[in-house]
């Protein structure tokens, strides 16, 4: 029974990581209405998508190389450990750029807030883009 209970263990714990490894994108829930969040992890290389980020509760991980992402809504928060995506947001909250060679352009912030920004790769160009008149 013990055998049993183990190899059931492992197969659910190998599913697990596949699917959060390989999917794209995929999609974490730590119940939003008990004040949790959605994460949506990019991973793949060389993709061009658009997610969008309703709720205020999102948060998206880009660790894939070489996408074009588009972002709409307002994202809570977006991070990027991958090099050389382009990504664009409508409204985020909080911006963490470890990768390197990326660009990541946001329109405003969260509730007229301004972003928090931290950018600790190389050779990132992470900026706000120019308000339109």
């Amino acid at each position: 029974m013990k055998t049993r209970s183990v190899r059931i263990l492992a197969i659910s714990l190998a599913l697990a990581v596949s699917s959060t490894a390989l999917a794209y994108p995929t999609m974490g829930n730590s119940n939003p209405e008990l004040g949790g969040f959605i994460v949506i992890h990019i991973v793949k290389n060389k993709q061009t998508v658009t997610h969008a980020c309703t709720g205020g509760n999102v948060q998206v991980l880009i660790a894939g190389n070489k996408n074009t992402v588009t972002l709409t809504g307002d994202c809570a928060k977006v991070s990027v450990t991958g090099n050389r995506n382009i990504v664009t947001v409508d409204g985020v909250g909080e911006v963490n750029v470890m990768g390197n060679k990326n660009t990541l352009t946001w329109k405003r912030g969260i509730g007229g807030k301004k972003a928090k920004v931290s950018n600790t790769g190389n050779g990132n160009k992470v900026r706000r883009a120019p308000a339109k008149k």
